[in-house]
């Protein structure tokens, strides 16, 4: 979910001893132009929104009821665009979250928190039709030494329980093909220089 900004420039001025503070905003047309370019930011003209600063919001519900390892949430706010250019922009936001899993191999349980909070830093490049990204949290509670694994469950003895303290980085690309389907693919990591790579993919529908 996001949106673009009303705002066109911002300029202030004194005079007479006084602070002026002259805003200029987007026409409807204008405003109607922005808002297509970016819907279509991941298409053909994927450059074509990074001019335009904006805001967005992103929230992930995890569940084990649905199939999956994990349960819980995060969200991602972006707040402010910087170092913009026709084919750049650097966005800076807020990101939270609280993700538990429980996984098993070899009759090994594990089970993992991980807990977010922070600022997220993401570089946006434009090539042609593809969007190409690094993003990074600097997660507050990332800082400081990581847990080691404990025995959670002594009369099993076959549990292992411990903090994720993650800084993640990701580094991806995106695109839309028919200007609807959503194509996303990147390399990430719980911390730089830990050696731990995955591969994440995602294929959605947008709207």
């Amino acid at each position: 979910m996001g949106s673009v900004s009303d705002v066109k420039s911002v300029h202030t001025y004194e005079t007479d001893d006084k602070v002026y503070r002259e805003t200029t905003y987007y026409s409807e047309e204008e405003k109607a132009e922005r808002r297509e370019r970016a819907a279509q930011s991941g298409g053909p003209m994927a450059g074509s929104a990074m001019a335009s600063g904006s805001q967005g919001f992103d929230l992930w519900i995890y569940s084990r009821n649905l199939g999956g390892d994990a349960t819980g949430w995060r969200a991602a706010m972006t707040v402010l665009s910087v170092l913009n250019s026709p084919s750049a922009r650097l966005d800076l936001g807020l990101v939270f979250g609280s993700v538990s899993t429980a996984t098993s191999r070899d009759g090994i349980f594990l089970l993992t928190h991980a807990s977010t909070g922070g600022v997220l830093v993401r570089y946006n490049r434009a090539f042609g039709p593809v969007l190409a990204y690094a993003e990074s949290t600097l997660n507050f509670y990332g800082f400081g030494f990581l847990h080691e694994p404990r025995a959670d469950v002594p009369a099993q003895g076959n549990t292992l329980a411990h903090d994720v303290r993650n800084l993640p980085l990701r580094v991806g690309a995106s695109a839309a093909l028919f200007h609807r389907l959503y194509v996303d693919v990147a390399l990430t990591t719980p911390r730089p220089f830990s050696g731990v790579v995955g591969l994440s993919t995602s294929v959605g529908a947008r709207f």
